[in-house]
């Protein structure tokens, strides 16, 4: 393995480890996308000791988007209900 690879490593075992998570409730799985993307973050490869690695970010921004819509989905639901 490169030392690029390298680096990716613990990035890509905490993507494997939170496909095998089985869905639970809605609030458990907002939960554990917020925890997700904590970890990602933490673990991603780095260009410097702020910048994330390009790509990294790319798909960080992406599991925020898509948490900031669910979240966004569930309080007009809400809403509904009142």
């Amino acid at each position: 393995m490169t030392k690029g690879a390298d680096k990716w490593t613990a990035w890509n075992e905490e993507r494997a480890r939170f496909k095998e998570n089985p869905t639970q409730s809605f609030k458990q799985d907002v939960e554990a996308l917020e925890e997700h993307i904590r970890k990602l973050k933490g673990v991603a490869p780095k260009l410097s000791s702020t910048s994330l690695d390009p790509l990294a970010r790319k798909h960080i921004d992406k599991l925020e988007q898509e948490l900031e819509a669910a979240k966004h989905w569930a309080a007009e639901e809400v809403k509904k209900q009142r």
